[in-house]
C-alpha cells in the first residue's frame, strides 16, 4: 500500500524521485527527454479535474455542428450493425433477437453530456475542493510564483477524489450518471459494458478523427471506424456476457455460445501469426476483444458509408487526386493507426496492451 502511495507520487516529489520515475520511463518505454513542466501540470489538470476541463472546452472550444453530424453518423452505423446481424447465418433466432435487444437499447453519448453545460453543476461537483490559489507578482527584474504549493495542490485535489468515491459506498449506483461521461475533452472513445453505451467525446470530433466540412468517405473511415469499434464491443468475448441493461447475464444459447467461440479462435490465430515488422508475435488471447471490435468496425462503417451514397447521393472527390472516394475511405481508415514508437514501448505494449499493435488494426478477418 505504502508503495502505491510512492507511485503516483513519483512525477510530483523530489528531483530524486522524478529522476527515479524518468529511469524507469526510459527501460519501459524507450523515453529520453524530461516531460516538460507545462505537460505536467496539464495532465494533471486532464486527469482529476477533466470535468472542469471539459465544461470550458465544449463552451469555448467546441463546434456545435460537429455532434449534430456525428450523431447521424452513429445512427447510419448502428443501423450497418443490424442489418449484419440480421444476415449472420450462424447465430439461432432467440440468440439474435436478444442481440437486437441489445443492440435497440445500447445509448450514444455523443460530444458530451448535457448536464456538463450547466455551471451549476459543474459547481456543485467541486464545492468541497481545497486548494492554494496560485499568486504572480512583478519583481524588478521578472516574474515570480509565490507560493511553491503545486504538489500540495496535486495531494489535496486526490484526497478529494477518493472522498468522492468513498462516499458512493451506501449509493445506490447509476451507471448512467451524466458525471461518468463528463471528461468531453478526452481523445478516446469507449464503451461501457454495464450502461450498455458508447461515448464519442468532443475532444476526438476534430482533426485527424472529424470535420464535418469534409467529405464523409474520410468521416466514416476515421470517426466512422471509431464509432462502429465502440458498438463492436458491445458483442465482443468481453462486452457478450453483458445484456441490454448492464447485467452480467449469458443471453446466448449453447450451440451458438460454441460457433461464436470458434470463429472467436480463428481471429486468435490469425493475429498470433500476423507477421509482425520486428520479428514479435501478438498474443491473440489478449487482443482478442479489441480485434473483434476492430473488424466489426471497418466493415459496418464501409457499408455504412455505401448506404449514405445510396440515401445522399455520390460526394465530390479531392482535387489532384486520382483516388476513387472508396479508396480514400480505405486511406482515412488506415490513417487512424499512423504511429511511431521507440523498439522498447513497442515491445511493453505487445506485452501488456489489450490492443494490437498500429501495424496489425486494419485487417480483416473472413
Amino acid at each position: 500500500m505504502l508503495w502505491r502511495v510512492v507511485l503516483q507520487n513519483l512525477g510530483t516529489g523530489s528531483k530524486m524521485m522524478r529522476d527515479m520515475r524518468d529511469n524507469l520511463n526510459k527501460h519501459l518505454y524507450g523515453i529520453t527527454e524530461k516531460m516538460a513542466r507545462w505537460k505536467l501540470c496539464l495532465s494533471q489538470l486532464t486527469g482529476s479535474l477533466a470535468m472542469a476541463l471539459s465544461s470550458h472546452y465544449i463552451k469555448h472550444h467546441f463546434n456545435e455542428t460537429s455532434r449534430d453530424k456525428a450523431k447521424e453518423m452513429v445512427h447510419f452505423i448502428q443501423q450497418e450493425f443490424e442489418d449484419i446481424l440480421h444476415h449472420t447465418e450462424w447465430m439461432d433466432d432467440e440468440t439474435k433477437k436478444n442481440a437486437y435487444k441489445k443492440s435497440h437499447a445500447m445509448k450514444a453519448i455523443v460530444g458530451y453530456p448535457a448536464e456538463l453545460s450547466n455551471d451549476t453543476l459543474v459547481q456543485e461537483h467541486y464545492k468541497d475542493v481545497s486548494i492554494f490559489i496560485f499568486t504572480f507578482f512583478m519583481c524588478e527584474q521578472d516574474l515570480q510564483l509565490t507560493p511553491d504549493n503545486f504538489e500540495l495542490n496535486i495531494r489535496r485535489v486526490r484526497i478529494w477524489a477518493h472522498r468522492n468515491e468513498f462516499k458512493k459506498l451506501r449509493q445506490r449506483n447509476d451507471p448512467h450518471n451524466w458525471k461518468y461521461f463528463s471528461n468531453a475533452a478526452n481523445v478516446n472513445a469507449f464503451y461501457w459494458s454495464q450502461a450498455n453505451s458508447i461515448v464519442i467525446p468532443a475532444g476526438i470530433l476534430r482533426d485527424i478523427f472529424y470535420d464535418h466540412d469534409r467529405p464523409q468517405y474520410l468521416n466514416f473511415g476515421t470517426i466512422g471506424y471509431v464509432i462502429g469499434h465502440e458498438i463492436t464491443h458491445g458483442f465482443d468475448n468481453i462486452g457478450a456476457q453483458f445484456d441490454e441493461i448492464g447485467n452480467a447475464r449469458n443471453w446466448w444459447k449453447n450451440e451458438t455460445k460454441k460457433h461464436y467461440n470458434e470463429k472467436a479462435q480463428c481471429m486468435v490465430k490469425q493475429y498470433r501469426e500476423y507477421p509482425l515488422s520486428r520479428k514479435l508475435q501478438i498474443n491473440g488471447e489478449l487482443t482478442l476483444k479489441e480485434n473483434i471490435a476492430d473488424n466489426g468496425a471497418i466493415k459496418e462503417a464501409y457499408q455504412a458509408y455505401e448506404k449514405y451514397v445510396s440515401k445522399f447521393g455520390e460526394e465530390l472527390l479531392l482535387p489532384g487526386l486520382r483516388y476513387t472516394s472508396r479508396q480514400l475511405f480505405w486511406i482515412a481508415a488506415a490513417m487512424n493507426w499512423c504511429s511511431k514508437s521507440s523498439p522498447e514501448m513497442f515491445k511493453t505494449r505487445l506485452d501488456t496492451d489489450s490492443h494490437s499493435p498500429s501495424e496489425a488494426r486494419f485487417v480483416i478477418c473472413d
